[in-house]
């Protein structure tokens, strides 16, 4: 049986990509009754809104501005 130790250096040999979905892979471990479609559902608005960018319906705003446009 594979430690933890040796699970996490095998971890850190992936891609950032890669290890973006193990972390998220993981938490979503933990979270009991969840319900698969919701999970569909938040991919498809991210993926959606990542074609509205590209496309240039959608522009971007930096935090650093929505952080001002909620003080004022």
């Amino acid at each position: 049986m594979m430690t933890l130790q040796q699970a996490l250096q095998d971890a850190k040999k992936l891609s950032k990509k890669e290890r973006a979905e193990l972390a998220h892979s993981l938490l979503n471990s933990l979270e009991e009754g969840q319900d698969d479609n919701v999970e569909q559902a938040w991919l498809d608005v991210a993926n959606q809104r990542l074609k509205a960018l590209e496309s240039g319906e959608q522009d971007a705003v930096s935090w650093d501005d929505i952080k001002k446009e909620i003080r004022d």
